[in-house]
C-alpha cells in the first residue's frame, strides 16, 4: 500500500544528497543507476518491496560502517547490479541514511522477506600485503575480515575447520586463490551445515572468533561477500568469480 510513496521519497531524497554531496567526487557512473533504481526497487508487491529494501538497508548499514573508498555491489537474486563508490565521508553518511530509514519502512511495511541478502565489496589491497609473518601480534588489518595484507607462510588449511582462523591465514589462503567463509554464532546449525558442504580445496568454511559484520563473510583477495544467511548458490558464484584476483603465492 505504502510501496509507491515510499519509491518516490526514497528516489527524491537519493537525487537530492547526491547531487549536493558527490556532485565533483568522482563517483562510479552506476550512482545514476543507483538513484533511478532505488525508486523501482520499491515498487510492486509487498514480499518483493520487503526483500529488496532489506537488501538495499544492508549494503547502506555496510557502507556507513566502512566509510570512503569502498566499492558496494548488489548483485543477483533482486534484480539490481549497481556498484558504487562514495568519495566524501559527509556524503556517505548522509546517503546511508537516508536509504536504512527508507528500507526499514518499506521493510515493515512488506512485512518482511525470509530470504537471503547477500551484499558484495570491492576493498582497497593493503600495502603490506608482501609482508610475511609468523603470528598475529601487532598486526593491524584495513578490514576485519581481511581480504589482503600481511599472510603467513608455508601450506593452508583446507576444507571444513573446527576453530577460528588468525587473520594471517585468512590472507594465506587468499593469496593462494582460496575462498574463506567464516560464520558467527547468530547462524543456524542447518546454515552451517549447508556451508559445510561447499568445502573442499578452494573453500575453506571456518567459525569466527568474534561477531562478524553479517552472520556469514565470504572473503577472497580484495573481495568480501556479506550475507544473511546461507545463500549457497551466491557463495559459490563469488568463489568463482573472485578467487581469481589473486596475485598467487610469493
Amino acid at each position: 500500500m505504502f510501496a509507491e510513496p515510499f519509491g518516490v521519497a526514497a528516489g527524491l531524497a537519493m537525487f537530492f544528497f547526491s547531487q549536493r554531496g558527490l556532485r565533483d567526487q568522482g563517483t562510479e557512473p552506476g550512482i545514476v543507476g543507483f538513484i533511478g533504481k532505488l525508486g523501482q526497487l520499491l515498487f510492486g508487491d509487498r514480499q518483493v518491496v520487503a526483500q529488496r529494501a532489506e537488501l538495499l538497508a544492508h549494503a547502506a548499514k555496510l557502507a556507513l560502517d566502512l566509510g570512503t573508498g569502498h566499492f558496494v555491489s548488489l548483485r543477483r537474486g533482486f534484480g539490481v547490479s549497481i556498484q558504487v563508490r562514495f568519495g566524501h565521508p559527509g556524503s556517505v553518511r548522509r546517503i546511508c541514511l537516508v536509504v536504512i530509514v527508507l528500507s526499514q519502512l518499506a521493510i515493515a511495511c512488506g512485512g518482511g522477506s525470509g530470504s537471503a541478502a547477500c551484499v558484495e565489496l570491492r576493498e582497497a589491497e593493503d600495502q603490506q600485503s608482501g609482508l610475511h609473518v609468523l603470528s598475529d601480534e601487532g598486526l593491524v588489518y584495513l578490514t576485519d575480515p581481511p581480504t589482503s595484507g600481511p599472510h603467513a607462510s608455508g601450506d593452508s588449511p583446507t576444507g571444513v575447520l573446527d576453530s577460528p582462523l588468525l587473520a594471517p591465514v585468512q590472507v594465506r589462503i587468499l593469496e593462494g586463490a582460496g575462498v574463506v567463509v567464516q560464520y558467527d554464532a547468530r547462524v543456524s546449525s542447518t546454515d552451517i551445515d549447508a556451508l559445510n558442504a561447499i568445502a573442499g580445496a578452494v573453500v575453506v568454511v571456518a567459525p569466527a572468533a568474534d561477531e562478524l559484520p553479517a552472520p556469514i563473510v565470504a572473503t577472497a583477495w580484495t573481495w568480501k561477500l556479506t550475507c544473511s544467511d546461507a545463500d549457497v548458490e551466491r557463495i559459490q558464484s563469488f568463489a568463482e568469480e573472485r578467487r581469481v584476483d589473486s596475485p598467487g603465492f610469493d
